[in-house]
């Protein structure tokens, strides 16, 4: 149940920060990510859940859908947030996450190969592409930090923005919790542990949001 809480709270950060301050471009950029965030919540619990591998594999469409959006909304939510103007790298980010989208529209199967039951549902084997975006993603989530450093170094230390700090943890979040995943799973593989580690992307993606939620709510205040 863990994916429709989350799914769930970020539908109601989203409609608390636009009630605070609707028309803030901080605001609208907050709402699209706790969006992607609640799309990828809601279509990972479908998948898990789904009775049937071709309805898994559908539902894994909506997943990367979501994948897909959230580093570039998440890039553009840190930038506004920060004060930062976005220069000339954040149209590799944006592209990227176009080019993923077409050619996951294109060959789906290039990202997810198929679906296999596994104990806590169905698990999802990646493709090639799979792992390019992954490279791809930790890549934007590194290039995110600029803003938030620039912002820091700006202001003086007696007006340092809470907002800055809550996102810096928020990016270190989302950088190490795809990380310490992965480790896990080839620590797996090469016989170190003997059971995965216990699913903290979902808990960990929820921590960032709350983050980001009150990050956004005090640079629009």
């Amino acid at each position: 149940m863990a994916p429709i809480v989350g799914g769930l709270l970020a539908v109601a950060l989203a409609v608390i920060v636009l009630a605070r301050r609707r028309w803030g471009r901080a605001s609208r950029a907050f709402v699209a990510f706790a969006a992607a965030f609640a799309l990828w919540n809601f279509a990972v619990y479908q998948f898990r859940a789904a009775p049937a591998a071709d309805l898994a594999q559908r539902w894994q469409v909506a997943v990367y859908l979501a994948l897909f959006a959230a580093p570039a909304v998440y890039y553009h939510l840190v930038h506004v947030v920060a004060g930062v103007p976005e220069g000339r790298a954040s149209m590799v980010v944006y592209a990227g996450s176009i080019a993923a989208a077409l050619a996951a529209a294109m060959r789906f199967d290039l990202f997810v190969r198929e679906v296999r039951r596994a104990p806590e549902g169905w698990v999802p084997l990646g493709g090639p592409l799979a792992i390019a975006w992954f490279v791809f993603t930790l890549g934007v989530t590194v290039a995110t930090f600029r803003p938030l450093v620039l912002a820091r170094r700006r202001r003086p230390p007696d007006r340092a923005s809470r907002a800055i700090t809550l996102l810096l943890l928020a990016t270190a979040i989302r950088l190490a919790s795809p990380l310490v995943s992965f480790a896990g799973v080839l620590l797996v593989r090469s016989g170190v542990l003997d059971a995965a580690l216990p699913p903290i992307v979902v808990g960990a993606t929820l921590v960032v949001v709350c983050l980001a939620a009150v990050a956004t709510l005090d640079a629009e205040s």
